[in-house]
């Protein structure tokens, strides 16, 4: 929400002011709407504009209204919410080893007013896989990469958006092993 506030011209330019007509444009520099017609109302100089997208930049103009018709706008331009920014890191849940390796995250708290575009997964400090949907939130990794039994492997994750790239999440590692093969009969 956007509350616009607007004061009395300085300069009336004939008739006197009958009220206001407040205008707003969708976020994305597309056209102007009408969200206020104050016709009738000249002492009203402000209105709450609802509806509106966090994280967008939004276009405002009042104009004057007499009998003549409407005056010249004064437009005025506001980042609804906080100014976009990276999204806060997601946070990583679980990994499920089995003869692969299930890796699972939490979307970020926070998308920084930007819908999350993808997802990159960093194993052992190297890009395993990136531009993954913004809809997934499960990736699987093949434990035969891992390496040998013992070995180390540390998973991060971190969210895109068009502001940029959240801090990475907290590493959850793992260590591969192996689970013994059952006895046959012979």
């Amino acid at each position: 929400m956007i509350v616009a506030k607007w004061s009395a011209p300085s300069l009336i330019n004939g008739d006197s002011v009958l009220g206001y007509v407040l205008y707003v444009d969708d976020g994305l520099a597309g056209p102007f709407r009408p969200v206020f017609n104050g016709t009738y109302y000249p002492s009203t100089y402000s209105f709450m504009i609802e509806g509106l997208v966090c994280g967008r930049l939004y276009f405002v103009k009042v104009a004057a209204i007499n009998v003549a018709g409407e005056g010249p706008t004064n437009e005025q331009s506001i980042w609804l919410g906080v100014n976009p920014t990276e999204p806060l890191n997601p946070r990583m849940t679980r990994v499920v080893p089995n003869d692969y390796l299930s890796i699972a995250w939490d979307a970020p708290l926070h998308d920084g007013c930007l819908t999350i575009l993808s997802y990159t997964i960093i194993k052992d400090g190297f890009e395993l896989h990136t531009g993954l949907s913004p809809s997934m939130t499960q990736y699987t990794d093949s434990i035969t990469v891992g390496g040998a039994v013992g070995t180390k492997i540390t998973y991060r994750v971190k969210a895109i958006n068009y502001a940029g790239e959240s801090v990475l999440s907290e590493p959850l590692t793992v260590t591969v092993g192996y689970v013994p093969n059952s006895p046959t009969n012979l």
